[in-house]
């Protein structure tokens, strides 16, 4: 299955990295990082007016918009870390922005409410 000399894990670390690779994949993700912005710009520009009571089925339309968008960026991360092992580490992008991810993700399941890192 890993050709010769290679193990399923080095197989797979391969296939994950060619699907991340793939232009259709990549393109998928920077849509997804659009949409991300798209709604914390959004949420931003109308935070005074979400936290108003008539407008809490909204707020909470945001919360779990974000939070959806933010499990996916965590998942992608987790494959890219799996496909490309300590090499992703190297990079200060990648850990830069994974920090931003996880960061957001348990602030937005622990309901604090931190508008500074949607900017970031």
């Amino acid at each position: 299955m890993g050709g010769e000399g290679g193990s399923i894990l080095s197989y797979w670390r391969l296939k994950v990295k060619k699907l991340l690779e793939n232009k259709y994949v990549s393109n998928f993700i920077y849509l997804m990082v659009i949409i991300l912005c798209i709604v914390i710009f959004t949420e931003l520009s109308i935070a005074d007016y979400l936290n108003t009571p008539n407008m809490l089925i909204v707020k909470l339309l945001f919360k779990y918009v974000n939070l959806a968008l933010l499990v996916f960026f965590c998942v992608e991360i987790f494959l890219r870390i799996f496909s490309e092992g300590i090499e992703f580490f190297k990079e200060f992008v990648n850990v830069f922005d994974s920090a931003i991810v996880f960061v957001s993700f348990g602030l937005n399941i622990s309901g604090i409410e931190a508008k500074f890192i949607g900017i970031l």
